[in-house]
Formats: C-alpha cells, sequence, structure tokens
C-alpha cells in the first residue's frame, strides 16, 4: 500500500540528514574562504617583498573581507550547533518528564509499604 503522510520518525531522520549535509557544505565552504585568505596572505606578502603598497593594501582588504565571511560563516554553524542542541534537550526533558509521570502513576498504584507490613 502506498503510504501518503510520512510517520514523524520519518520526517525527524530526514531533517537530521539535511542538517547533517548543510553543516557539511557550511564547514567546507568554511575550509575553502581559510584557503583562499592564506592565498590572499601569501600574495600581499609577495607584493610586501616587491615593495608595492598599494597592492599589499589590496591585498589585505581581501584578507579582511573573507575573515568577515569566514567569521559570519563560524556563527551560523553555531547557530545550526546550538538550534540541533536545544532540540535535543526538549527531547530528553519530554522523555524524563514521561518517565517521571509513568513512575508515579506505578508508585500510586502499589500497594503502600506500610499495609504490606501489617498485612505480613
Amino acid at each position: 500500500m502506498f503510504k501518503l503522510r510520512k510517520s514523524k520518525e520519518e520526517r525527524e531522520i530526514e531533517r537530521r540528514i539535511r542538517a547533517r549535509k548543510a553543516k557539511a557544505r557550511l564547514k567546507n565552504y568554511i575550509s575553502n574562504l581559510e584557503r583562499f585568505q592564506r592565498k590572499f596572505l601569501e600574495l600581499g606578502r609577495e607584493a610586501a617583498k616587491l615593495g608595492d603598497s598599494q597592492l599589499v593594501r589590496r591585498q589585505a582588504s581581501k584578507y579582511l573581507a573573507l575573515e568577515q565571511r569566514i567569521n559570519r560563516a563560524k556563527k551560523l554553524l553555531i547557530f545550526m550547533e546550538d538550534a540541533e542542541t536545544q532540540r535535543d534537550l526538549a527531547r530528553v526533558s519530554a522523555s524524563f518528564t514521561a518517565f517521571s509521570r509513568d513512575i508515579s502513576e506505578e508508585l500510586k498504584e502499589a500497594p503502600s509499604v506500610k499495609k504490606r507490613m501489617r498485612k505480613g
């Protein structure tokens, strides 16, 4: 039979896969930016050896612009990981609350220790 709706677990698994892929792409983006940043640093050093201050400034400007992009991407990665951690925390808390509720119901239904001691 063909299912029209996905279960809650299936949707959660798909969401986690998408989040993992997005984080991997973001980490790859950061790595690429850092590689370009090192390249501009090398070029700036070469320009400094040649004594071309205008070219040094241009390379420094590109380096700093990449630094800002890297920081924004790293912040985004932190936000993504924070959101995932908050979601996991909520899930654990809900699980514990359900467990506590079940235990307290069991304790309410169980005969008390004093009643058992009187019978024995």
